[in-house]
């Protein structure tokens, strides 16, 4: 049944003309662990191939290698075994995952394939809503106990291509993969929407009709990725049945449509190369056609037909591209390296079906890399073309405008320089209109703001904020004793050593009034508001500075809030709190650090 493909130089033209026709017609079978070693699982998969009519014991079992591969498009049955054992002494839960979204009926069975046993009735024929499991490939839940072969019975039939690579998960693996892999979806369907969307904006801008057809290959190009990766399916028409066997042929169909008006806006084919013009135009209207006929023919044979045409396509327009560049166009450059881009990218990933690449990131993924390569290209193409009518435009007219360019310009220094000075000027302003002057420090009024946004933030994420007031004990008497400029001395001396103490660059140190300061820290709990708050007591209990030849030394009193903020607290109640701890030092003593204990209400 599985038979080897040896490669000939006839053979490597053929596949170069037939990459979408390998792809779309491949019978892959494969089984990995993913998350767990051969030294805890250890499982064989076997196969039997059937004709409709068959049944189970018209044919014997056959012993599955790794990364075996066949191709051809048949709507025989393929029931696979999978016998796996669980060698460690503890029940591992395991997730089966078929990773191919495409197939059609997919039936799973647990222990054997009587009616009576558990099974899951799977498939893109199916409603998504049936899944044991949402998610966009097949996936299962088991439970595997220790020392025990468990069975487990897949049946397949389909009319798109056959798959069938079959992955045993660690669940913790299996979700750490997935947020990985959606992370690069939407690194992908996030710029080929972004490209699109502003690509249209241009059009309705411009009214240049290649960027209207780039914008109807490139949704076209995003719809079938998310059509063959499952997503459209899972998000975005999960009981449409019907319009979900027949996406992908009509998105593949759109695409040719796409790609050949654009090339002859684009490149201009009506003057460039009349009879390239006429041939494009004939493969227009085949690809009309064949949009027609997604809705009337069976898929199985549409994806073919639309297989090969595009090829076509794409071997159209590559060609196409390096011709009328090499006649003088100049921009058919960037879309010349667009395609040859796609077309390299594209062999890669037949050479992976074919067997002679590895499987990896790269093959895996290649389609989605080289398209996304070859979109940018196509738009930077198109920004080229604008900026050349421009260009011509501009110099045209440039005796014209030159004096009117030199006093635009005369007057754009002057507004630059102007508008630098006052955004100079502003920021100056604003440090000064949220910093205390004689301390240095930021004041009440950005303490206020900044402990908004922080409390914003923690109450979001849920986690934790700490407050803290400080005070100078017995300042008053040290005023009265020494004078207003021996105070504001000790303020200055005071605030620095706060400063010093705090080790983070998100930590804020104000002055909250009088002798007072606030300290915010954010993200620290109540062990590291301990270490922070004792250092920052025993560092202004060690702090000497000097005024008119004395040594002068005080004391501060603490008062501390350690909370993770909920949806009822504010600024004022964190101050309160703090305040209330604050005054318990005072009365207890003073130079010591006090929790507030009560819950802040």
């Amino acid at each position: 049944m599985f038979m080897t493909l040896k490669m000939t130089s006839r053979w490597r033209l053929l596949l170069w003309f037939l990459v979408p026709v390998l792809v779309v017609c491949s019978i892959e079978v494969q089984a990995q662990l993913k998350g767990y070693t051969a030294e805890q699982l250890r499982y064989q998969l076997y196969y039997k191939v059937l004709d409709p009519a068959q049944t189970l014991s018209d044919s014997r079992w056959m012993r599955l290698e790794p990364n075996e591969n066949s191709f051809g498009f048949t709507d025989k049955i393929y029931v696979f075994k999978l016998n796996i054992i669980n060698l460690g002494q503890q029940t591992l839960p395991v997730l089966l995952e078929v990773a191919y979204p495409l197939l059609d009926h997919l039936d799973i069975y647990e222990g054997n394939l009587a009616p009576s046993s558990q099974r899951y009735s799977l498939g893109d024929k199916k409603p998504f809503s049936d899944r044991v499991i949402k998610n966009r490939n097949f996936v299962i839940p088991a439970d595997l106990e220790p020392n025990k072969t468990e069975i487990y019975f897949f049946k397949v039939q389909t009319t798109s291509a056959t798959q069938f690579p079959l992955n045993i998960w660690n669940p913790v693996d299996f979700h750490e993969r997935e947020k990985m892999l959606y992370g690069w979806y939407g690194l992908y369907f996030g710029t080929m929407l972004v490209m699109a969307m502003y690509n249209l904006f241009i059009y309705s801008s411009v009214r240049y009709s290649a960027y209207l057809w780039y914008v109807v290959y490139v949704l076209s190009m995003t719809l079938f990725q998310a059509a063959i990766e499952g997503l459209t399916f899972r998000y975005v028409w999960p009981q449409s049945l019907w319009w979900n066997s027949i996406s992908i042929s009509f998105f593949v169909c759109t695409m040719m449509a796409g790609v050949l008006f654009f090339q002859i806006y684009f490149l201009d084919l009506k003057n460039q190369s009349p009879n390239l013009y006429l041939l494009s135009k004939v493969a227009i209207a085949v690809s009309a056609i064949l949009i027609i006929s997604t809705f009337i023919v069976p898929y199985q044979y549409i994806i073919k037909v639309g297989a090969v045409l595009t090829t076509s396509s794409c071997i159209i327009a590559l060609f196409t591209g390096y011709w009328v560049w090499y006649k003088g166009y100049r921009q058919a450059r960037y879309f010349c390296l667009a395609w040859t881009v796609l077309v390299i990218v594209g062999f890669g990933t037949v050479m992976n079906y074919v067997g002679l690449l590895p499987r990896s990131v790269f093959t895996e993924y290649s389609t989605q890399i080289g398209s996304l390569i070859e979109v940018v290209l196509l738009s930077f193409a198109l920004a080229e073309y604008i900026n050349y009518e421009k260009s011509m435009r501009y110099e045209a007219q440039q005796h014209a405008l030159s004096l009117q360019k030199i006093h635009n310009e005369e007057l754009e220094t002057k507004v630059a320089q102007r508008t630098e000075e006052l955004e100079v000027l502003n920021r100056k302003l604003s440090d000064l209109s949220t910093t205390d002057q004689l301390t240095g420090l930021r004041n009440r009024r950005f303490l206020n703001s900044y402990l908004r946004e922080e409390l914003e933030r923690c109450q979001r994420y849920k986690r934790p904020m700490t407050l803290m007031m400080l005070d100078i004990d017995h300042f008053k008497q040290f005023n009265d004793i020494h004078g207003h400029l021996a105070g504001d001395a000790c303020l200055q001396a005071v605030a620095k050593c706060i400063s010093v103490s705090l080790r983070w660059p998100g930590d804020l140190v104000a002055r909250f009034g009088g002798e007072e300061f606030c300290v915010l820290l954010g993200e620290t709990d109540s062990a590291g508001a301990v270490k922070v708050a004792e250092r920052i007591r025993g560092n202004v209990e060690q702090l000497e500075f000097r005024w008119q030849n004395q040594t002068m030394k005080v004391t501060i009193s603490l008062g501390v809030v350690v909370k993770t903020p909920d949806a009822g607290d504010s600024i004022e109640i964190l101050i309160s709190c703090a305040d209330d701890a604050l005054y318990k030092s005072k009365a207890a003593g003073r130079n010591q650090v006090t929790f507030y204990q009560a819950t802040c209400a």
